[in-house]
């Protein structure tokens, strides 16, 4: 078995997870077995793995595993029910927006000195949370519930309100892992019936290393196991059991991308693996040149395997570039974030439209920064681009968006790879991004699907789009280059790169 071992996987998931999916797809495709493995606790995991595309034997949850709730049924459990089968009145408080962007719909129940708050997932129609306390605002304890339809954690208040102890239950309501935490939130201890046993653990890296362990000897052993997030990188250096464990580094290692040889403070993100390299089996690195970077710094001896983190297949369809709807159109795909820049592309659309009145900048990604929102919302009224640049919300529909492009440009600092970047080839679009630490000089070739840009030069950047857009020559020379391009990442050459690693037998998944 392969196991890909992230926090959550959620309703809008970073480049991290889309690497994964991709990652997994390209396994499943060659009849290779392979698992997400989430750690972190979410009563909407399960729920978010479907809308992702994953099943109950492409996914795997920590907590689900240890409370025995793997492939457990939906069962029915709405406000409506509740309130049938308990007493009191009940004020219906409207829906609102929780952590996540997660729609719930509230009530509050009075019985008496009691009360009660239900919260219903808008979505998925189940009951998320129900919180228990006192008409006199005193919060006793609060119930979640897995969107499967069963409780599965109860938070346990202390005086202070704060929570004090966390029970985690299976779907059959047994009591099966308790979190007690300090002051801070922290878990000062945590005790786990497994197998038999009850053990016991200091903090949640320990019940991660224990829970890895079991999944690989449930597996027959020296399964490979990657690291997608720093917060699983130290439990699985610690693995009891002889297992292949790599780190993937997802982005730049370093703070400032450009001095990767001798910028002393590392990214926190893979600060662990570089210190401590040889508690893994090795590293891996989507590109070349990031390889060639750790080995000069950190050893020329360390394992480190290049593999691409995605695959894409050039589109069968082939849409020629006087045939898309829109013929000035710039695309950005990325979180509005500082590391992203976005306010410089919004200054190139602006002096590509003193030569090109009608061109569109379209921007898709969700918000991990509002400042930086605040930053682009003003450069735009200062450039004065109102109307022609558009803000789109995070969408895994992005492929018919690529259809309709003619640019797409990429203004990051850093990037790990870009999966953007072979998205858009693969329908056909030339690329324009900045020449930046790492992933744009290993996928784009100049003159033939894109053109690679000096750090930071809009001027070059904008004088480079307004040539395409006045060329439809070149736009279609670039646009046919970018289709052809996209074979160097197909699911066939990826594949040749893992089964190096891989684990490639015909073990079936957990059950």
């Amino acid at each position: 078995m392969n196991f890909f071992v992230t926090n959550t996987v959620g309703k809008q998931s970073s480049g991290v997870e889309h690497s994964e999916m991709k990652r997994l797809q390209v396994f499943l495709e060659h009849q290779v077995p392979a698992t997400i493995v989430t750690t972190n606790y979410y009563s909407r995991f399960h729920f978010n793995f479907k809308e992702n595309g994953l099943t109950d034997d492409t996914s795997l949850n920590m907590f689900d595993f240890f409370l025995g709730n793997l492939h457990v049924p939906q069962r029915s459990n709405t406000v409506k029910e509740w309130l049938a089968n308990h007493s009191g009145s009940a004020t219906d408080l409207g829906t609102d927006v929780v952590e996540g962007n997660i729609q719930v719909h509230g009530w509050r129940v009075i019985d008496g000195d009691q009360q009660f708050l239900l919260r219903e997932d808008v979505q998925s129609g189940q009951i998320s949370s129900i919180v228990y306390g006192t008409t006199a605002n005193f919060i006793k304890h609060s119930e979640i519930y897995d969107d499967r339809g069963f409780k599965t954690l109860d938070n346990i208040m202390g005086a202070d309100g704060r929570v004090t102890e966390q029970r985690f239950f299976s779907h059959t309501g047994e009591q099966i892992i308790i979190w007690r935490l300090d002051g801070k939130g922290a878990p000062r201890s945590i005790f786990l019936k497994h197998q038999g046993e009850q053990r016991i653990f200091m903090n949640n890296d320990g019940l991660i290393t224990y829970f890895l362990d079991v999944i690989n000897q449930e597996n027959g052993g020296d399964n490979l196991i990657i690291s997608d997030r720093y917060e699983n990188t130290p439990a699985l250096a610690r693995m009891k059991t002889p297992a292949r464990r790599y780190v993937y580094i997802h982005n730049v290692h370093v703070s400032d991308p450009t001095d990767p040889l001798h910028d002393p403070k590392l990214n926190y993100n893979y600060a662990y693996v570089l210190q401590h390299p040889r508690q893994f089996t090795g590293m891996i690195t989507p590109t070349y040149h990031q390889a060639n970077d750790i080995k000069q710094r950190f050893g020329k001896d360390l394992n480190v395997v290049v593999i691409p983190s995605g695959s894409i297949e050039p589109s069968s369809n082939r849409i020629a570039i006087n045939d898309r709807p829109r013929q000035h159109h710039i695309l950005s795909v990325a979180r509005i974030s500082p590391e992203k820049r976005l306010d410089l592309l919004v200054r190139v659309a602006a002096l590509v439209k003193k030569q090109i009145q009608d061109v569109i900048l379209d921007i898709y990604g969700f918000v991990t920064d509002p400042r930086s929102g605040v930053i682009l919302n003003n450069t735009v009224k200062e450039t004065d681009m109102a109307g022609s640049v558009h803000f789109y919300p995070y969408t895994d529909q992005i492929m018919p968006v690529y259809d309709e492009s003619t640019v797409l440009a990429l203004t990051s600092a850093n990037e790990g790879f870009g999966l953007a970047l072979i998205e858009a080839e693969s329908r056909g679009v030339p690329l324009v991004p900045f020449d930046i630490n790492y992933g744009p000089n290993e996928i784009i070739e100049n003159g033939k699907n894109g053109y690679l840009i000096k750090d930071g030069d809009i001027d070059d950047m904008a004088a480079k789009i307004i040539t395409i857009f006045k060329d439809p020559f070149l736009n279609q020379k670039l646009s046919t280059g970018a289709y052809e391009a996209t074979n160097k990442f197909s699911s066939a050459n990826v594949w040749q790169t893992w089964q190096n690693i891989a684990k490639i037998d015909t073990q079936t998944p957990i059950k």
